[in-house]
């Protein structure tokens, strides 16, 4: 049997470094505008969150403020939507809009006192807040966002909801 010799700083193996900054998954496409408008893609919910940075939904959103004022009749068009039955974190997206609204819908019919949404909006890359959402019973609200080519994921919290309807709008002037 032939000696073995002994390991040398260039022939070990180096330990495999540490991450230090999660890898994301590429943002879902941008919307494309079309000569008839826009054609607007759906948001779904994920399983690969694990990279991204770890965030809980306050129990008090008030810091988040009252819901903004509706740009009025026909002025905005969707550009991408969710619609589901319950929470859950998105895959990550990007808005190519300069100002954007979010434009929640929460639809309860079996426990409707008790239904409560709470949305956040999240830059991927810092893991920062952009704004925050709060629907208890029934009904809408709508927020202005301003965030252009960021990755962005939202984080959806529901109770004794039945269906969540979340639209991303922008105003027809930004097409």
């Amino acid at each position: 049997m032939p000696p073995v010799e002994p390991a040398t700083p260039e022939s070990a193996p180096l330990p495999s470094p540490l991450p230090t900054v999660p890898s994301l998954t590429p943002p879902a496409p941008t919307p494309a505008a079309t000569t008839q408008g826009i054609t607007p893609y759906r948001i779904t919910y994920t399983g690969q969150f694990s990279s991204y940075p770890v965030l809980f939904i306050p129990s008090d959103m008030s810091p988040y403020g009252a819901p903004d004022a509706s740009w009025g009749f026909n002025s905005s068009v969707r550009f991408a939507y969710l619609e589901e039955s319950h929470g859950g974190v998105t895959s990550l997206f990007t808005v190519p809009y300069p100002v954007w609204r979010i434009n929640c819908t929460v639809s309860a019919w079996r426990n409707s006192e008790a239904a409560i949404l709470r949305l956040l909006v999240v830059d991927a890359e810092t893991g920062s807040i952009l704004e925050g959402i709060e629907v208890r019973t029934p009904g809408s609200a709508v927020k202005r966002v301003q965030s252009r080519f960021r990755p962005l994921y939202l984080i959806v919290s529901t109770e004794k909801v039945d269906r969540v309807f979340i639209s991303l709008e922008t105003a027809r002037d930004f097409l």
